[in-house]
């Protein structure tokens, strides 16, 4: 009885595991897909490889659950040479999966933000 228990709930972790992989996925393709100014054809990878004075390829994006329940994932981008998670050089988001919402989370983006809503 004991091993059923058991082998019901290593199933229940491994179903939760394959669900919260999937919104890190969905978050990801929420920032490398998100267009600030939907008149232009600019993504937000760009914008930000344009403030490093680099070409889009060489931004990293790395992804962390927040909350499984709401939906909710820290995404830290920067650059791929020398990457350190959560450096004050690196745009922090935070991604609401079930509406596709993006919210700046430190300084460096909301700058980035403000330049696109604003101008420059």
């Amino acid at each position: 009885m004991i091993f059923v228990i058991y082998a019901i709930f290593m199933a229940l972790m491994t179903l939760q595991y394959f669900f919260d992989r999937g919104d890190m996925k969905k978050a990801a393709q929420v920032i490398y897909n998100y267009k600030p100014d939907p008149l232009k054809e600019t993504t937000l990878i760009s914008l930000m490889a344009e403030k490093y004075n680099l070409d889009s390829q060489s931004i990293r994006c790395e992804t962390e659950l927040i909350s499984r329940y709401e939906g909710s994932i820290f995404i830290d981008c920067g650059v791929t040479n020398n990457f350190t998670k959560h450096s004050d050089e690196n745009f922090h988001w935070l991604v609401d999966v079930v509406s596709a919402r993006i919210v700046a989370k430190n300084d460096k983006a909301r700058e980035l933000m403000n330049e696109v809503n604003y101008g420059k």
